[in-house]
This record gives structure tokens, C-alpha cells and sequence, in this order.
């Protein structure tokens, strides 16, 4: 069974000039433990892509379905609760919450924080290499070491699916290597991964490529 499809997807948003579609008329599929880069020009609808995956916006017109749900047919709270057990998200500006620590940034991913969440939180602290820092703040941490919290408050549920929208564009090349590790793992261990990013060393790691232009799917290829 497909993990995502997307079946004729538009997305048009209301601006001064009139409508505009960020995506037209996409169709795609996207099987469990693929590695799929999305690459495209500013505007070419690669961050409204994950967002509709993600059930963070639903589509004007077409269908996203991931893990066998209709995203449009679910309220608010049951995509968020389909969010929080199949889907994690990495951002290119981490979002985390400056007022908690390191741990607690990642257990802001548990629906129930409890014993076994707050174990597994800290073993993939430890794992991402920054268990020094587990009772830091962000503000105390680089900006390498905050993508890593990030990463780790994604795969702190097990997700099936893990949405990454540039997130290595802040860090150095270095940094960069890790972060891309991390996503390369997790595919390995069963996951799929779906990457936006304009760097097109970042796409060395994935198993598939798709390419928008203005809204629409121009172009999808298996990689060797």
C-alpha cells in the first residue's frame, strides 16, 4: 500500500492579483521507505507540497491520502492525531521553544510524555551526540546542535513518514553531513523520507527525484 498519493492536487491561494496556484493538478505516489528529494525554483510549490502531506493545509481540489486516510475527510484533530503517530517534521528555522531544554524541546513531540518517551527521548539525544547538552536551552546551542534536537523531537514517535523542508540550508557543510546521516538512517531503519532542498548535494542520499516548476510535477526520476 502507498504510504502518500496525490491524486490531481491543486492548491490555489487568494492574493491582491488574483488566485494562484501553488500546486497544479499533481499526482503522485510515494511508497513506504523511499528517500524522495523535491527540488524546484522559489514558488514552485515545494514547501505547499509537504505542507499538504504533512495535513498542515488541505488541497483546493484533488486528494492527499497518506497511510490509507483522506486527509480532506478528517477533522482538525484527527489529522493531528495522524500527524503526531505516522508523520515527523524537520524545518529548515528548527522551531524549537526557546523557554525548554533540550529534552523537553523533544518531548514536546509525545502525546503523553511518560517514563518510556522520556528514555527514548533522551537515548536519541545521546545518539545525535549532544546528551551534554540535555538540559540546555536553545539559545546555548549551536546551530548545528538545534537541527539535531529537531531531528530528534521528529523521530521521537517512530513515524512512518518524515518531512524535511531544507533542513540543512542554516548549517555549515559539516553540520550539513550529519543531519543528512541522520535522514539517510532512518530511511535504512524503514522510513521514508521526503526531502525538500535546493542544494543538489543533498539529494546524493536519495532514491528518487522530483522536480516542480511553477506548481507542477515536471519531472520524477529514479535515481541509481
Amino acid at each position: 500500500m502507498p504510504l502518500v498519493q496525490l491524486e490531481h492536487v491543486t492548491k490555489t491561494y487568494p492574493t491582491a492579483r488574483g488566485p494562484v496556484d501553488a500546486l497544479r493538478d499533481v499526482d503522485l505516489t510515494v511508497e513506504p521507505g523511499e528517500f524522495v528529494a523535491v527540488r524546484g525554483h522559489s514558488g514552485s510549490g515545494k514547501s505547499t507540497l509537504l505542507t499538504l502531506v504533512g495535513g498542515l493545509g488541505t488541497p483546493t481540489s484533488g486528494r492527499v491520502i497518506v497511510a490509507d486516510r483522506n486527509l480532506a475527510e478528517l477533522s482538525s484533530g484527527e489529522r493531528a492525531h495522524l500527524r503526531g503517530e505516522r508523520i515527523g517534521f524537520v524545518f529548515q528555522m528548527f522551531h524549537l521553544f526557546p523557554y525548554l531544554s533540550v529534552l523537553d524541546n523533544v518531548l514536546v513531540a509525545a502525546a503523553t510524555p511518560n517514563d518510556e518517551t522520556r528514555r527514548r527521548a533522551e537515548d536519541l539525544v545521546e545518539r545525535f551526540g549532544i546528551g551534554h547538552r540535555l538540559t540546555h536551552r536553545p539559545a546555548e546551542l549551536s546551530t548545528g546542535e538545534r537541527q539535531r534536537v529537531a531531528m530528534a523531537r521528529a523521530l521521537l514517535n517512530r513515524p512512518a513518514l518524515l518531512l524535511a523542508d531544507e533542513p540543512t540550508g542554516n548549517l555549515d557543510p559539516d553540520n550539513a553531513a550529519v543531519v543528512m546521516q541522520m535522514l539517510t538512517d532512518f530511511q535504512h531503519d524503514g522510513g521514508c523520507v521526503m526531502l525538500v532542498t535546493h542544494d543538489a548535494e543533498s539529494t546524493v542520499a536519495a532514491s528518487r527525484l522530483l522536480r516542480l516548476e511553477a506548481g507542477q510535477l515536471v519531472e520524477d526520476t529514479v535515481l541509481a
